[in-house]
């Protein structure tokens, strides 16, 4: 019994971890695509170095996110055949349901409704309120 339940506690730590109605898996991101990151945030977005490494380090702990994120920077179109779900939300329709927030803005959202489902949910809820 001793032994079975110490493999049960030992598995868990192998199981993968997962939110809300997609997996998170761990995928190695490539020095392309962060560079892409970096330029889109510093060039586009002109984000200074240190609010740049903060987004850059949000965005990339999440690669299925961060991987359509780069996608929409290249094609600046969302993901349609098979995108990121969370919570029922693709980030085209975060874009639809808040035209004022553009690529960063909408991955990050993606972000927080993986973190912080019932806060993101209630954002959608009430129309995205700006205070």
């Amino acid at each position: 019994m001793k032994k079975l339940l110490i493999m049960f506690i030992i598995g868990l730590f192998f199981l993968p971890l997962s939110f809300s109605e997609d997996t998170h898996t761990e995928i190695k991101l490539s020095k392309k695509t962060i560079n892409t990151l970096k330029e889109y945030m510093e060039k586009e977005v002109k984000l200074k170095p240190d609010r740049l490494e903060y987004n850059l380090s949000k965005i990339t702990k999440y690669p299925d996110i961060c991987l359509e994120f780069e996608k929409w920077i290249v094609t600046r179109k969302y993901e349609t055949e098979n995108p990121v779900k969370i919570e029922g939300y693709t980030a085209k329709d975060i874009a639809k349901l808040a035209p004022f927030m553009k690529g960063l803005g909408v991955y990050n959202f993606m972000i927080t409704l993986r973190e912080k489902p019932e806060d993101a949910l209630w954002y959608i809820k009430k129309g995205f309120p700006v205070y």
